[in-house]
């Protein structure tokens, strides 16, 4: 369709030079300006996979395989996702679970095991507690807001993406976000 059509030409031509500029961009590290949020740099790892697994996936160039295992690799390395501001573990691990799943037969094993056990402890187990009333970073659960859309969206496509590696506590995840 990009070769028959121009509109898709020109969006095709507009997600691979944000690809370009990623290419060019320092890796994501971890850094809580004002002391809350993590949100600007989950936000960013998330752009990240979605533009870096699509073109990759198009045109198989491992440069942008490359650079996306540089940010994910990085961002599984970071402390926490910090959960006290659940947007911004809920919008990391959006972002794994696309590099996971998008990319899942391009990865070699042991970048496999290492985004889906960043996954568990860092976004999965905690979300667990949240549903559970075990930390008081769940109040977003029942909000009427974009937090719940937007943590319970992140978490449950973590949940999908690690469905098969850790069936009790994705299925448990999955069967408790109030929508």
């Amino acid at each position: 369709m990009i070769r028959k059509d121009k509109n898709y030409e020109q969006i095709y031509n507009k997600i691979r030079e944000k690809a370009e500029k990623i290419l060019a961009e320092p890796v994501s590290k971890y850094e809580i300006p004002h002391g809350l949020r993590l949100l600007s740099f989950s936000r960013r790892v998330l752009n990240s996979a979605y533009i870096l697994s699509f073109i990759y996936r198009m045109e198989k160039d491992k440069k942008y395989l490359s650079r996306l295992w540089e940010e994910i690799y990085s961002a599984a390395n970071f402390p926490d996702w910090n959960p006290r501001h659940f947007l911004d573990t809920a919008e990391m691990a959006h972002a794994f679970a696309i590099a996971y799943d998008w990319c899942y037969h391009y990865w070699e094993e042991k970048q496999r095991k290492i985004i889906s056990e960043a996954l568990l402890s860092k976004a999965l187990k905690v979300a667990l507690d949240c549903y559970q009333g075990k930390t008081p970073y769940g109040w977003w659960i029942k909000s009427r807001y974009n937090w719940n859309q937007v943590c319970n969206g992140g978490i449950g496509m973590a949940s999908i993406s690690l469905l098969d590696e850790y069936p009790e506590i994705c299925s448990t995840i999955l069967g408790s976000g109030r929508y």
